[in-house]
This record gives C-alpha cells, sequence and structure tokens, in this order.
C-alpha cells in the first residue's frame, strides 16, 4: 500500500468518526462547584442602614428640617453639627404647649437645654446644664425630635442592638435610600423611634417618618461652625418644659 493509500484511508475514518460524535454528542460535564454562579450578594439593610448612620455621624454642616408632630402645625428644626464634634438642635414651638423654641445642646463641657426669644416671646435666651445620658435630658423636657440626628445614629451603627431593619420605597414627599427600623420585642425599653429613615448617598438624612411626626430636609446644608455656641448664659434656671404648667385657679392661696 502506497503512502498515498493510506493517508486516504486515515482521512476517511476520521470522517467516520466525526459523523459519529455529530450524530450523537457526548454529555457536557457536570459543573464543578468553583463554575457555579452564586449571583450578586443578598441585600443587607441592617448593614446599609449601619454605613449611613456611620457616615451620618461623620457630616458637619448646619441643616434645616421641617417637622410636623402628631396633631401639631409644622414648625422647623436646625440641626448644627460644629467641625468639634459637638452640635445643638434649635427646635421651634417645642416647650410650653407650643408657645417657646428651644435648644439642645451638646458641647464638650456637656449639654444643654436652652430657652430661647421668638417674634412672639420676647425674653433673654439662657441655658440649663442638663445631666444623664446620650442627649442628656429628662422625658417631660425632652422634644425627642434631635435624638434622631444624635444617639440613635449611634444605635444604628452597632450591629448588636437588637432592632430590625427592611429596606422600603421613600414615602410620598421624599427620597433617597429609606429603611423602616423598629426595635426587636426582646428590647425593653425601645432604643429608637419605630419608623421610616431616608439618607442620601453621603449619610444626609432626607427625612423620616416617625411615630413623633414627619420629618424633611429644607434645601442644602451649609458650612459647619468651628465650634457649638450656646445661645445665652448658662443659669441656675429649670428648663422649660414641654407643657405649658396649670394656670392656678382664683381661690388658689397666692
Amino acid at each position: 500500500m502506497s503512502v498515498r493509500v493510506a493517508r486516504r484511508g486515515a482521512a476517511a475514518m476520521l470522517c467516520v468518526f466525526a459523523t459519529s460524535a455529530c450524530e450523537h454528542p457526548a454529555a457536557a460535564p457536570a459543573p464543578t462547584p468553583s463554575s457555579v454562579r452564586t449571583g450578586s450578594p443578598l441585600p443587607d439593610p441592617r448593614g446599609d442602614l449601619a454605613a449611613r448612620a456611620a457616615a451620618a455621624l461623620d457630616r458637619r454642616e448646619v441643616a434645616v428640617y421641617q417637622w410636623t408632630p402628631p396633631g401639631g402645625a409644622t414648625r422647623s428644626v436646625v440641626l448644627t453639627r460644629a467641625v468639634d464634634g459637638g452640635w445643638r438642635a434649635d427646635i421651634a414651638k417645642a416647650a410650653l404647649g407650643g408657645s417657646a423654641d428651644i435648644a439642645i445642646a451638646r458641647t464638650k463641657e456637656g449639654a444643654y437645654h436652652c430657652a430661647l426669644a421668638s417674634a412672639d416671646r420676647l425674653i433673654t435666651p439662657r441655658c440649663a446644664r442638663v445631666g444623664g445620658t446620650q442627649a442628656g435630658i429628662n422625658s417631660d423636657i425632652d422634644p425627642r425630635v434631635q435624638h434622631v440626628f444624635v444617639d440613635w445614629l449611634e444605635i444604628f451603627t452597632d450591629r448588636d442592638t437588637a432592632i430590625a431593619v427592611s429596606a422600603v420605597p421613600p414615602p410620598r414627599g421624599l427620597r433617597g435610600d429609606c429603611f423602616a427600623a423598629q426595635a426587636n420585642a426582646a428590647s425593653l425599653p425601645a432604643p429608637i423611634e419605630a419608623g421610616t429613615y431616608c439618607y442620601d448617598d453621603g449619610g444626609l438624612l432626607v427625612g423620616a417618618r416617625l411615630g413623633l411626626g414627619a420629618l424633611t430636609l429644607v434645601g442644602s446644608p451649609s458650612e459647619a461652625p468651628p465650634t457649638i455656641s450656646l445661645p445665652g448664659p448658662v443659669t441656675d434656671d429649670r428648663p422649660l418644659p414641654l407643657r405649658r404648667p396649670p394656670t392656678p385657679s382664683p381661690s388658689d392661696d397666692s
């Protein structure tokens, strides 16, 4: 047999094998664990909220919000985060049954509850030092709205705190990434106010819908001051209560 004939025979055999392979394709090999696509990580709303809260704690700015308490008129909240880490929340119509403006502040020297002058209440601004933990004020003088911007952020960043978090669509009138947060049943007293908190990518609170009312950012934040200035001198006067004191009856002894 010549070399040319042998090559033709080998080529013919290859065609037979190729035809057979086309008619009866081999089964695909089973994928190995390393070749299985796992997809994107599962969403982690608790971690996302913690990241936004951590960014919020690092912000230094002056931001203005509208606050509408349940059944109450809309009033302003001006939050100041100073460069040195101090903060102050000026809250309109928060004391004496909605007739007095106050400020809650924390500086390196401590926490303060301040009475502010307003257009319909001409007084000399003054501050009282308050004790306690976190914002450092008792419930009868605590408007609570300032907690959204300060100590509740620390709770959000603590992954061991017993709260439940889920991602939700923004409520009407709000934008950003929103989270429904509430304390777990085992957490008593509740460390936060249950509701919806909405942040932008930089950790700025753009709004919230809570039991204590609705918060909405107004405009854009402005530059932060180097430090917090109290609106008046520190005195021994008692902080203004949230409710107006009862009016004495004519029969009461003066």
